[in-house]
């Protein structure tokens, strides 16, 4: 990582970043779901939307800078590669966290009605 150019380095880390805070929200809302603090689940859910968003933006961010990055001597193709399937993990991370949150509101709102 040390190697990478400023800004894929800073994007990835800020990538990591979000998705530890997507995913904390995510395990929130499961938690005041569970307390029947529907209202407050419901909030935490939107934060993980938002969240989740702003991975997706840095992931296209991230992408465009991946196809800067020149060839050997410094980088070899596999770790390029190795590098776009980490931030394809943090991404989808944030997606799981989402679809988790998704079930999370259909369940808050069968409990509320």
């Amino acid at each position: 990582m040390n190697k990478l150019p400023d800004a894929l380095r800073a994007t990835t880390l800020e990538m990591s970043k979000v998705v530890k805070d997507c995913v904390s929200d995510t395990q929130q809302c499961i938690d005041l779901l569970t307390d029947k603090k529907v209202q407050d689940a419901l909030d935490a859910a939107d934060r993980v939307e938002r969240l989740e968003e702003e991975v997706d933006d840095l992931y296209r961010k991230g992408r465009g800078l991946l196809s800067e990055i020149t060839g050997p001597p410094e980088f070899t193709v596999g770790q390029v590669i190795l590098l776009a399937d980490f931030m394809n993990a943090i991404e989808n991370i944030a997606d799981r966290c989402e679809d988790v949150c998704d079930q999370a509101r259909v369940i808050a709102v069968s409990v509320s009605t």
